[in-house]
């Protein structure tokens, strides 16, 4: 604990930072306690850990045995996937660590001892850079290492090293207590392609147990019935949301789409004292920058063009219940700041109004992204994220809860078959083992939509066969399969409206069609200057939900030049291009005639035009801006929304090339795909310092 001195005058401010440290502690504790494997330990102990303190890397290491080599078992925030999975450490780089304790990379390298430990760690010190590293010691040996890096955002190491190492003692001990470490997965000798890790089967004890918990859990809380399944995985999912529902503590529900986030967050609600009161969902992906606030906040009569009475936002809504924010990732920054404010402070202000009005808000936020790369990249609030990261809630998916596909098949089967009133379909014994082969990128909602096909096929009846699956599961993927035309795997349809979360996974194919990236309603590059006011209450137009149309290259720059003059004729005010194209459209216009219509995709063209000039036009900006405004009166306009276009680049030039394209990826995933070339040779223009960002 810290002490009174004159220098630095009561120690107030050191009692609430040891506070703190306790309740990470705790949290940490609370996180590893229901875990069984050692991988699971160090991959939910690191993000945890990061969440506590705020550091942008990590990795732990974990010896199997006494005498073995070191196993990789989870890292974070790493540039690369491509580590070596086990490390082998001298016998006095051992002593070294376990004689000094927690040591830094640049301390170590000070002593002969301490650069053989350095040099053992190759290459995975390099990507986790300047670290603390800490033993994790068995008896009179040591078992591991944990590697934490600097802080997300001073880049600099913790200054209390000792905090980190009762994290570390609180890993240590969960490592020695739980299960072995799953083998990985070996290479094919024939092919010498990795060979899919085989899961060992569950004894018949060890699914007794599980089965009698989760039964005994459903009778205490019959509310759990609503997520289906008998698995490990979803026991400890729901043993998490039981403990969780008793508190009003923020929780913050994350992973991939289609895992049920939200069907989780209803049944905390169900469960907690708050049941009696309103249960709110915000879609924070769906509703446009400029009303997000008002749909959150809500606004008084006359605080904006159309604000024709006073409107109760969903703060207010929720009030004594519960409020869902989900898919938080997406919220712009000026309304980030505002909910911070608000989960602060307890009380909202409304749009236009002068007084603030107290809630009793329980919050849940929901994200399938990974919200401590944003905060690494700038892209989502560092203060708001510890605040909604109080108790982290992760989702498994489908292919992590075994057996469970085949409960969630009948019980999907059986709810669809009432709706359609036909009698529910069974899988035969090679449909079966099938449905066990299938990965469900998609998760609950993809096989969700293979039990809707399989109901309505033209000859639905009696037991579903192989083939007619197999069928099945190639309309009914979320990516391409194998062979698929080039023009369908460009072209991949977005996931269906029906779904419960609503949210894309990471990582996986999204649509090019640019109508169909503005209906998703994520943010465009220009999106803080140049986001169009479309209404969101009025009805979207009948072909802004038609599926995308493949283009060619050639198809796609003519778009785009096409995009360009419509703007010019509009002044470059994109609410008003896209309010006037929508008409056309309504009027009857076909496709070819008005390609583009919506403000998004008029903005996601705009940027790769924009881009794709500037490559040909050897990167002089003011030529470009020049060129695409067409007169000097439009450049002002044209200038400010290259800048905004331009604000991703911000860093590029100080991370390196495995960040800047993440950072590519992510920042500019909306563009049609025609322009990504472009962007990323002037992204790499940028880090060789061929042009400047002005």
């Amino acid at each position: 604990m810290s002490t009174w001195s004159p220098e630095n005058g009561p120690a107030v401010d050191s009692v609430e930072h040891d506070l703190l440290e306790l309740r990470g502690l705790h949290e940490l504790a609370r996180q590893l306690l229901p875990l069984a494997t050692r991988r699971e330990v160090a991959r939910d102990g690191l993000l945890c850990i990061a969440g506590i303190t705020g550091v942008g890397a990590g990795a732990v290491l974990w010896r199997g045995d006494e005498r073995g080599p070191l196993d990789l078992l989870g890292h974070f925030g790493l540039d690369t996937q491509r580590f070596r999975k086990r490390y082998r450490v001298t016998v006095e780089a051992q002593r070294f660590l376990m004689d000094v304790g927690a040591v830094t990379t640049e301390a170590a390298r000070r002593r002969a001892s301490g650069r053989a430990l350095i040099r053992s760690l190759h290459p995975l010190n390099e990507h986790v850079g300047e670290a603390w590293i800490l033993p994790l010691h068995g008896e009179r040996r040591l078992r591991g290492m944990l590697l934490m890096g600097p802080s997300l955002v001073t880049q600099e190491l913790l200054p209390r090293p000792g905090w980190l190492a009762d994290l570390a003692e609180v890993l240590r001990l969960a490592l020695l207590g739980c299960g072995p470490v799953e083998a990985p997965a070996r290479e094919h000798p024939a092919s010498g392609r990795p060979r899919k890790a085989q899961v060992p089967a569950p004894s018949a004890s060890g699914t007794r147990s599980v089965l009698a918990r989760i039964r005994a859990l459903r009778r205490r809380h019959p509310e759990t019935e609503v997520m289906a399944g008998e698995s490990s995985a979803l026991l400890a999912v729901l043993e998490e949301i039981v403990s969780l529902a008793g508190t009003d503590y923020t929780v913050l529900i994350h992973g991939e789409t289609g895992t049920g986030k939200e069907l989780a967050a209803q049944l905390l609600h169900r469960l907690s004292r708050r049941a009696s009161g309103a249960f709110e969902a915000v879609d924070c992906s769906s509703i446009p920058q400029e009303l997000i606030e008002s749909e959150l906040f809500g606004h008084v009569k006359g605080a904006f063009t159309g604000a024709t009475r006073d409107f109760r936002g969903a703060f207010e809504r929720a009030d004594g219940g519960t409020l869902l924010l989900d898919e938080i990732g997406d919220m712009d920054f000026r309304s980030q700041t505002r909910l911070l404010r608000v989960l602060q402070e307890g009380s909202v202000r409304r749009l236009g109004g002068d007084r603030p009005v107290p809630v009793d808000v329980r919050v849940i936020a929901a994200t399938n992204r990974d919200l401590a790369e944003l905060v690494r990249h700038g892209r989502f609030r560092e203060d708001l994220y510890y605040r909604i990261h109080v108790c982290p809630l992760p989702i498994p998916a489908l292919r992590e809860r075994g057996e469970d596909r085949f409960q969630l098949f009948e019980s999907l089967m059986k709810l669809h078959a009432a709706e359609l009133e036909r009698a529910p379909r069974a899988l035969s014994a090679t449909a079966r083992r099938r449905l066990r082969e299938e990965e469900f990128p998609g998760n609950v909602r993809q096989l969700q939509n293979v039990v809707r096909q399989l109901l309505v096929q033209r000859s639905a009846r009696g037991v579903v066969e192989v083939e007619e699956l197999e069928r099945v599961l190639a309309r009914a993927a979320s990516l391409p399969r194998a062979g698929a035309s080039e023009a369908a795997t460009k072209t991949a349809a977005r996931p269906t409206a029906d779904s419960a979360d609503g949210a894309e996974k990471p990582g996986a194919a999204r649509p090019q069609g640019v109508e169909a990236a503005a209906a998703a309603g994520a943010s465009a590059p220009g999106a803080s200057e140049a986001r169009g006011l479309v209404d969101s209450a009025s009805p979207a137009p009948a072909a802004a939900l038609a599926p995308p149309v493949a283009r060619t290259e050639a198809e796609v720059e003519e778009v785009g030049e096409w995009v360009v003059e419509q703007l010019r004729s509009h002044r470059f005010n994109l609410l008003a291009a896209a309010r006037h194209l929508q008409e056309r459209r309504r009027l009857g216009a076909p496709r070819q005639v008005v390609p583009v219509f919506d403000r998004g995709a008029l903005d996601y063209y705009l940027c790769g035009e924009f881009f794709r000039r500037l490559v040909e036009r050897a990167y002089r900006m003011e030529a470009v801006v020049a060129e695409i405004a067409g007169s000097k009166a439009l450049v002002p306009r044209v200038r400010r929304k290259v800048r905004a276009y331009l604000r991703p680049l911000q860093a590029v030039r100080r991370i390196g090339a495995q960040t800047a394209s993440t950072l590519l990826r992510d920042g500019y995933r909306r563009v049609p795909e025609r322009y990504h070339v472009e962007i990323e040779m002037a992204v790499e223009a940028l880090r060789k310092g061929r042009w400047k960002l002005g």
